[in-house]
């Protein structure tokens, strides 16, 4: 799990003094909107409330198959 604070210093080599953490809840918003079925109900970039963001990725079985996300895109890392 990684906090807001985490990703912007990692991402954007940022500090939330410097840059809001709004900014990171924006960008999860559209990574979710590009690789979720239901955007709105995450099954891959998960809230872990009041801790940051969690990525689950499919089961390798699914992976193993040659199966693309729900959205239709390759899976992470092919």
């Amino acid at each position: 799990v990684f906090s807001r604070d985490e990703l912007l210093r990692a991402v954007w080599h940022s500090a939330a003094d410097w840059q809001q953490e709004a900014t990171v809840t924006e960008h999860i918003g559209r990574l979710r909107s590009k690789i979720e079925q239901h955007p709105s109900r995450p099954g891959l970039l998960k809230t872990v409330r009041g801790v940051g963001y969690r990525f689950d990725p499919p089961p390798l079985e699914q992976l193993d198959q040659g199966a693309t996300t729900p959205a239709g895109h390759l899976p992470v890392g092919g």
